[in-house]
């Protein structure tokens, strides 16, 4: 069957109630997938800007701006091997962790009843950890190797036309005015580059069948059965777009409703009680919309997968036997005899 808007609607559908029973466990796979890099983040930042803080707390007199620059900038030099470890270790988890998450979405696509435990499951087997790291590297390298070449364009032509209408004494609106074009247009020239980058990410699926497979492979596999069908990909990315605005509209609603309150309220107690409960109100929502719409969008994405790749398979046709039927004999011709050449009765013959 050829693909069509009813078809995305279908699949989209199907997906859609997978997720609503597994809801509660799509969020707590959220969680925990996060879990490890909001630690890490805040060891990278403690490291950061602890020493700075430290070097100010035994710091007898008053310590200026110009100071407390130079205290981070050398806090930032003395802990730059703290961050490249933090650095590496969500490198080496990424991959595993979102080899367990894809898991676990395929199961969900597929119609079972998959536990947050499935994040874990590539940390059982050096060779799965292996295998996510890999696959995570490969998609960075695939970014890199699309990305570079338009992002180097854009430097070069907005570093040409800066210089350009500087020394020819362009006004800032007329210089603000061209960049912002000059971004836009960058932003449009970067779609389908994201559009393809995103079929690579079907590998996961292959992966989760064969891990010897190769992540390299794999992703140049899984992006070939898209081929053709890059547009269709694109408006079901579009598809979700009111998912996205109702994320931010839910998020910024409550904290604007929050610095609303403290300023009807004034910056006592009450009014900064009030902004609290809503910035955590907002952290609470955004993780259970947004754990919802990672996981709808992602098993209906390989649901399209799974689509496309049955239909660029070709149909089985068995082979046509022909029915054997015997050669038909020619009738043999019916002799006829005259009546008078029947012989006469013995009646007939007296009566003569």
């Amino acid at each position: 069957m050829e693909y069509s808007k009813e078809i995305r609607k279908g699949i989209k559908k199907e997906c859609k109630a997978h997720v609503k029973e597994r809801l509660g466990s799509c969020i707590g796979l959220m969680f925990l997938y996060g879990l490890p890099f909001f630690l890490l983040t805040i060891m990278m930042y403690g490291a950061i800007f602890g020493r700075a803080f430290a070097m100010m707390a035994t710091s007898s007199s008053f310590v200026s701006a110009e100071q407390m620059e130079m205290m981070v900038a050398q806090s930032l030099l003395s802990s730059m091997n703290s961050i490249g470890l933090v650095l590496v270790l969500m490198v080496v988890i990424a991959g595993p962790l979102q080899f367990g998450m894809m898991k676990y979405y395929i199961a969900l696509r597929r119609g079972e009843q998959p536990t947050v435990g499935l994040l874990f499951h590539p940390f059982t087997s050096l060779h799965s950890v292996w295998t996510g790291i890999k696959m995570e590297l490969c998609l960075m390298l695939r970014s890199l190797i699309w990305m570079i070449g338009p992002m180097l364009i854009y430097f070069l032509i907005v570093t040409g036309l800066s210089v350009g209408m500087a020394m020819g004494g362009a006004s800032a609106g007329s210089m603000a005015g061209t960049m912002l074009a000059l971004e836009i247009v960058f932003i449009l020239a970067m779609i389908p580059i994201s559009v393809k980058l995103m079929t690579y990410n079907a590998g996961w699926i292959i992966l989760d069948e064969d891990e010897s497979y190769g992540a390299w492979a794999a992703s140049r596999d899984a992006s070939h059965a898209f081929s053709g069908h890059y547009g269709k990909l694109f408006v079901f990315v579009l598809s979700f777009l009111p998912w996205y605005l109702l994320v931010f509209g839910v998020v910024y609603g409550c904290i604007l409703l929050g610095v609303f309150g403290m300023s009807m309220m004034g910056v006592a107690g009450s009014g900064v009680a009030v902004l609290v409960l809503c910035c955590i109100a907002a952290i609470i929502l955004d993780i259970v919309v947004s754990a919802f719409l990672s996981a709808y969008m992602n098993t209906s994405f390989i649901g399209l997968y799974e689509y496309f790749d049955e239909a660029r398979k070709p149909v089985y046709q068995p082979p046509v036997n022909p029915v054997y039927s015997a050669p038909v004999q020619p009738a043999e011709p019916q002799q006829t005899e005259d009546a008078s050449d029947e012989p006469q009765s013995s009646d007939d013959s007296e009566e003569q």
